[in-house]
């Protein structure tokens, strides 16, 4: 939920960025944000699975399963953002036309999901580590990270646009750089092992 809050934040942000760009951009924008939201499916729902699995194994003391079942997430993860990048980079051009627009909105959206399909797995390893976070108990680390990754995401958008002048790729290229962040701090997290000892529930034996 606090996660959920934090994203909606940043997104309210980044839609002042999309209306100074025009009709064109808002279109494409919204085209390119919905096929994304659907291809995120598969990692957010292996991210809630590893979360609750975690979070079990956790419970009862058992660590070395909770590594073992992060490497298993990741190993089902990575062919299947794989997958998923070759097909938005084939199809681009078709899903965008779903949502019928054409035009330069066509284009920019084009644009959008072939320069983010290559980036998929980041998105979903930094889930696996996400989910591994939140599932035992370091939900402020979980959290902190959500939030560290939007502030990139956001800082960027504005810095790309506004400093840089890159019009409409302002809005699609600090989320890579976001997710490599995300990847980055949750896994030295991750690897700091504090997670080995927090618990969602506390035992009071």
């Amino acid at each position: 939920m606090i996660q959920m809050c934090i994203v909606s934040g940043g997104n309210v942000l980044i839609q002042r960025v999309v209306n100074d760009l025009g009709t064109s951009a808002i279109a494409a924008n919204t085209a390119a944000g919905r096929i994304e939201g659907y291809l995120f499916v598969p990692a957010q729902g292996l991210n809630n699975g590893i979360s609750t699995f975690s979070g079990q194994n956790i419970g009862a003391g058992l660590p070395d399963r909770v590594r073992s079942g992060r490497r298993k997430a990741r190993s089902i993860l990575v062919p299947v953002a794989v997958v998923l990048a070759v097909f938005l980079f084939i199809f681009a051009r078709q899903l965008i036309a779903l949502f019928g627009v054409e035009g330069e909105a066509l284009r920019l959206g084009i644009q959008h999901l072939k320069f983010i399909a290559p980036f998929f797995a980041f998105f979903c390893l930094y889930m696996s580590n996400a989910g591994v976070l939140t599932g035992t108990g370091d939900v402020k680390a979980a959290s902190g990270i959500t939030l560290a990754v939007l502030a990139v995401r956001v800082a960027l958008t504005y810095i790309f646009c506004y400093g840089f002048h890159m019009g409409f790729a302002a809005l699609y290229v600090p989320n890579p750089i976001g997710w490599v962040v995300g990847l980055v701090i949750s896994y030295l997290r991750f690897r700091g092992c504090k997670w080995e000892g927090m618990s969602v529930v506390k035992s009071k034996v």
